[in-house]
């Protein structure tokens, strides 16, 4: 949901000057003091998505980064794209921000709004569409001109100001509203929602996540914390020297502190190890605790092998993987990956007998697994475990499920067969600062794997190399949640 409410700004924007019109008669004077604040008045105060877009010029790595993630984190929150290239008609005229928005209730669609640089140029140019038969005029509403485009959007001008709409009816439903200064977005109303993010973001997005949970009837919904969830917002800012997203989410007071995804507090995580991509969590057992009942809820499927597992181990080995290792996880753990494939976990523990004795009873199952076992009917779902110098290997059907060990007071876990896990655990612990419990540092061709997956554009290799390992930290608190995410200019 928030992918298709965040790829709209920079097309749909666009699309409106595309649907826009032309407008034949001499250009109107009207004169914008103030063209965000013009922008904003034509966006409904009840707004569930709103996203306010920076399209002037910048230079660099950093600025070339932000338009393309802030083009696809628009496009994917509003549903439309927005663009602001020479030839997309209006689009050299902006004179910098573009509104995007979709209204919670009695419209349908998605509207946008911005103020252009030279609205007598922007007439002329309304005015040759029309000629060319992509757009038709429909009639006035006060200080506007209405028309349609050939997919039946609807565009309104006046003077320099650009509007675009799903449709003549609902565009004069957004006109009137305006004129009556009906519960309008405001600069200051703009602030407010995004919550004490970077004003000078090159983009800025707001999301009433109650408005949408409800809306959709989301399954994360029924997670205690998304529940809770009032509203998200995003900006992206380049500076000289780094490309910065930040993102906060506000939630209603009252919920427990471990339904949290992240243990409250500034204290930052302990790291251990190194990789391409390398994740620290403090209190990992809340964290993993969060993910097990969010995959539970929705999708059940995909730990049904874990879950057959638990069973098994619990019923042959008296072993509960809950109780022994997942609880037993403390203080700080930190995941590393060089392939993007295997994973390693270093964690501390709050009583490292207690778990190694769990993985002492594990040998159970290579006495009674393997291939006699149902010679003598014992049905271990093909799980088998076999012990070599401390180091637990479990496999289900001769497949490798993971690899376990406790050195000190650290358990050490991985999916990597060529894995030296006692190596691994002699890893130096180091610190770094975070916001928060989380920190992590993903290096530019691994994040690059990462982006279609939450439904950005690729990025061109060549732009990721102008760029340093990406790091991301977040904070819990009692009121929300607050992460960023750093990519520095090399």
């Amino acid at each position: 949901m928030l992918r298709r409410l965040i790829i709209a700004a920079f097309a749909a924007a666009l699309l409106g000057v595309l649907g826009g019109c032309g407008d034949k008669k001499e250009d109107r004077s009207v004169v914008i003091t103030d063209p965000l604040a013009e922008a904003l008045a034509h966006a409904p105060a009840d707004a569930a998505v709103l996203a306010v877009v920076d399209t002037a010029r910048r230079r660099g790595a950093s600025a070339s980064l932000a338009r393309l993630l802030a083009g696809g984190l628009t496009g994917g929150v509003i549903g439309t794209d927005t663009g602001s290239g020479d030839r997309a008609p209006g689009g050299p005229l902006t004179t910098g921000n573009v509104v995007v928005w979709s209204p919670r209730t009695g419209l349908r669609g998605r509207f946008s709004a911005r103020v252009v640089a030279d609205g007598e140029r922007l007439g002329e140019q309304l005015a040759r569409r029309e000629d060319a038969g992509a757009l038709e005029r429909v009639g006035e509403d006060g200080d506007y001109t209405l028309y349609i485009d050939e997919a039946g959007g609807a565009v309104a001008r006046r003077g320099p100001v650009f509007v675009t709409g799903p449709g003549p009816d609902a565009l004069r439903t957004v006109l009137e509203r305006r004129r009556r200064r009906q519960a309008q977005w405001t600069p200051a109303l703009l602030r407010e929602r995004t919550l004490g993010l970077p004003l000078g973001a090159i983009a800025r997005v707001s999301v009433d996540a109650g408005a949408e949970l409800a809306r959709t009837g989301a399954a994360a919904g029924r997670l205690p914390w998304v529940g809770a969830l009032q509203r998200v917002a995003v900006t992206i800012t380049p500076e000289v020297r780094a490309l910065r997203v930040r993102v906060r989410a506000s939630v209603a007071e009252g919920l427990p502190a471990d339904a949290f995804p992240l243990a409250p507090g500034a204290e930052p995580p302990r790291i251990r190890g190194a990789g391409t991509a390398v994740a620290s969590v403090r209190e990992p057992r809340q964290t993993l605790g969060f993910l097990r009942r969010a995959i539970d809820l929705l999708d059940p499927e995909r730990l049904a092998d874990l879950r057959t597992a638990e069973a098994l181990v619990d019923r042959f080995a008296n072993v509960s993987l809950q109780e022994d290792l997942i609880d037993r996880l403390a203080g700080s753990a930190t995941v590393t990956s060089t392939d993007g494939r295997t994973v390693t976990l270093r964690s501390e523990l709050d009583d490292p007998e207690r778990t190694a004795g769990a993985l002492g009873r594990l040998s159970t199952l290579a006495t009674i697994g393997g291939p006699l076992a149902g010679l003598v009917g014992i049905d271990t779902g093909g799980l088998d475990v076999d012990e070599d110098d401390g180091v637990y290997t479990l496999t289900q059907d001769r497949e490798l499920l993971v690899r376990l060990t406790v050195v000190d007071d650290l358990l050490v876990a991985s999916n990597d067969p060529r894995a030296d896990l006692k190596a691994a655990a002699r890893a130096p612990v180091r610190s770094a600062p975070a916001l928060g419990a989380f920190r992590a540092t993903l290096d530019p061709a691994f994040l690059a794997q990462g982006l279609p997956q939450l439904g950005l554009p690729r990025a061109d290799p060549g732009l990721l190399a102008s760029f340093g390992a990406a790091v991301l930290t977040a904070r819990a608190e009692a009121d929300g949640l607050d992460a960023q995410l750093i990519l520095p200019v090399r």
